[in-house]
This record gives structure tokens, C-alpha cells and sequence, in this order.
């Protein structure tokens, strides 16, 4: 076994060669961010928990002078000047925004982590202002809850927006998926439908992949019998999603990959424009980090 004074050890056992924001190889992950006992061609290090790290400092995180600049250690220690956390004192991380944009609809998700600080307690506030014209106030549980959403949406019959926050964005639109292995998701706090493909869809390295073509069934449905319903759609590979599925990664396919939309009766493009976002960068607070790609699509639903 391995001892390390006064830290705990990661239970996964994952084995590392850098500690956590190092770099981007085998590092320790934030809950245990020491790599202790890694020895290049010799052995793997392990993961460790800590109250204290290395940096030298003479003042707090957000002071201007010598403060500590990791959100994770923000207090110093003056005795030691060393940089340090402390689980009974709250030290609150900054939130950040999540903000997705269709034709028809803006949402807006504040995230907190308070598990990052568990000193701190109280009520997360979000206001929204449209103009003059829409004022949206939203609240949370600090503790409880990890973050609180907006949805503006554009309206048919006014040029105001409307405030679709209680999940009723997708109303009478339904999405379903016949291929095995494919994963349908309707996320209310974004108001759309995300398709994430099969983990068995092809990948390739960077030597040539040929020619290769993967399907996925998509049906989509618009209950209304008389209305017409905008439809925001994504298929998917690996995107950060918030949910729990099945997934798998893109690998060098990822930089010269296309998406069309067929016509299941004609096996012909319906001409349904498509925008296509993809990563393959890791490094960063960003949640969006990795390798990962959507096709997104936004149309009108025919009424039944």
C-alpha cells in the first residue's frame, strides 16, 4: 500500500502522473488533486486529497497583492504562507453561465457547485430583464440545488418574448428513435430534444477510414391537431448533456465528418439545413472540454 501523512487517498485506485490543472495526462482528479508517488518508467503515482497545496502567498484569493490563485486552496496561511482550504469556512466558487441560442428561443442556466463549498448556504437569485417589456426572477436553494434556468421564447402572435421557464417549450412535439443503441433525451431547461447515436457508430485513427456510412432512425411528432410546433433537435456523439447515458467519443473522424438529413420513404436528402458544432480540445475549467459533436436542427412541425 501507499502513505501519504495527513491526506486520504482516492478509493478508485486510478492511477496518475500529474496532479489536477497540470495538464491533460493522467491527471489526479479536483476531489483528490495530489499525484503522489509517480516515477517516470518506473511506477504509477496515486491520487490524494489535500487541505494545503505548494503555492506561496501573502493574502487570499481576489486580493491584489500575492493572493492565492487557485479557487480550490483561496485562503493563506500567514504562519506558513502557504495556500489553503478550509471546509467549515465559506468560500464561494464562481458560478458560470450556460447559454443556448435557437431561432426561436434563448435560454439562460446559472450552475453553482456546492459541494466545492460546503461552508456555504443561502438562496441563488437570477434576474432577467427584456427592455422594459419582461422582467423574470428566479430562485434556488444554494445547497440543494446545483443551478436555476430561463427560457425566453419568441411568440407567433407578439414581438415580445415569452417566458417558457416551467418547461412547456416542447409542447406537443414528441421524438422517438427505432435504432438500437440510440438515446433520446428532452432536455426542459434548454427546450430541446437531443438524439445521442449509438456507442457502436464507427470511428477511425488519423490513416485513411474510406468510405463509411451510419444511420440513425429519428421520428418526430406534433400532437396539435391544428397548430404547427417548432422542433430544436441535436443529434449527437458525446456531448455534455447533464443526464446520464450511454456514450462514446469521436476520434479522428471528428474533423472531417458530415451530417445529412434523409427522407425515410425516399432514402433521399428532405433539404433540412444543418449546423454542425464539434470539439476535440481538453484543458480548462470549460464543461464543454473533450471531443464531441452535435448536428443541430431547427424546423417547423406540420400539425399531426
Amino acid at each position: 500500500g501507499m502513505c501519504y501523512s495527513g491526506q486520504v487517498q482516492d478509493p478508485s485506485n486510478s492511477n496518475c502522473n500529474q496532479d489536477y490543472g497540470a495538464g491533460n495526462s493522467n491527471p489526479c482528479p479536483l476531489e483528490y488533486p495530489n499525484c503522489v508517488g509517480f516515477e517516470q518508467g518506473v511506477s504509477w503515482g496515486r491520487c490524494f486529497s489535500s487541505t494545503t497545496n505548494s503555492e506561496v502567498c501573502d493574502a487570499d484569493y481576489g486580493a491584489t497583492q500575492g493572493p492565492c490563485t487557485s479557487q480550490d486552496y483561496p485562503l493563506c496561511n500567514l504562519a506558513t504562507n502557504k495556500c489553503y482550504r478550509d471546509e467549515s469556512t465559506c468560500f464561494l466558487k464562481s458560478p458560470w453561465y450556460d447559454v443556448a441560442i435557437w431561432g426561436d428561443l434563448v435560454t439562460i442556466n446559472l450552475h453553482w457547485d456546492g459541494a466545492s463549498s460546503p461552508g456555504c448556504s443561502g438562496t441563488v437569485k437570477l434576474d432577467v430583464s427584456v427592455g422594459t417589456d419582461l422582467t423574470i426572477q428566479k430562485t434556488a436553494d444554494f445547497s440543494t440545488e446545483s443551478k436555476v434556468a430561463v427560457l425566453l421564447a419568441a411568440q407567433e402572435s407578439s414581438s415580445l418574448l415569452a417566458d417558457k421557464s416551467n418547461g412547456d417549450s416542447n409542447t406537443d412535439v414528441n421524438v422517438f428513435s427505432s435504432t438500437v443503441g440510440a438515446t433520446v433525451l428532452e432536455r426542459s431547461d434548454f427546450g430541446d430534444f437531443i438524439v445521442e447515436v449509438p456507442t457502436s457508430t464507427g470511428t477511425c485513427s488519423y490513416s485513411n477510414c474510406g468510405d463509411s456510412l451510419y444511420t440513425t432512425d429519428i421520428s418526430v411528432a406534433n400532437t396539435d391537431p391544428s397548430l404547427s410546433r417548432t422542433v430544436r433537435l441535436s443529434l449527437s456523439r458525446n456531448f455534455v448533456t447533464g443526464q446520464t447515458i450511454s456514450q462514446s467519443r469521436p476520434r479522428a473522424e471528428i474533423t472531417g465528418l458530415n451530417v445529412m438529413v434523409w427522407d425515410r420513404a425516399s432514402q433521399q436528402p428532405n433539404g433540412i439545413p444543418i449546423h454542425i458544432s464539434k470539439n476535440w480540445h481538453y484543458g480548462g475549467d470549460s464543461i464543454y472540454q473533450g471531443s464531441w459533436w452535435t448536428a443541430n436542427l431547427f424546423f417547423s412541425g406540420c400539425p399531426q
